[in-house]
C-alpha cells in the first residue's frame, strides 16, 4: 500500500521520512522532539555523574601517588 493511500499517515510535508531498507518510516516531528527531550533528560545527568566520578578517581590517584612519594 502506498503511504499516500493510507488515511492514517500524516502529510509528508509535515513529517520527516527515513529510508529503512525497502520501507519508509514516517516520523512525527513533535513525537521525535518529545522522545529526544526524554532521552536527553535521562542521558545528560547520568553522563555528568560518570564524568564527576571519573574526575574524582583521577584526583584520588594523583593525591595517593603524591603522598607515597613523601
Amino acid at each position: 500500500m502506498e503511504p499516500s493511500q493510507d488515511p492514517k499517515v500524516l502529510d509528508l510535508e509535515k513529517s520527516s521520512q527515513e529510508d529503512v531498507g525497502d520501507e519508509f518510516v514516517l516520523v512525527d516531528p513533535k513525537a521525535e522532539a518529545r522522545l529526544l527531550r526524554r532521552i536527553d533528560t535521562r542521558f545528560v545527568p547520568a553522563s555528568m555523574l560518570i564524568y564527576l566520578l571519573s574526575f574524582l578517581d583521577r584526583a584520588n590517584i594523583a593525591i595517593r601517588s603524591s603522598k607515597q612519594l613523601t
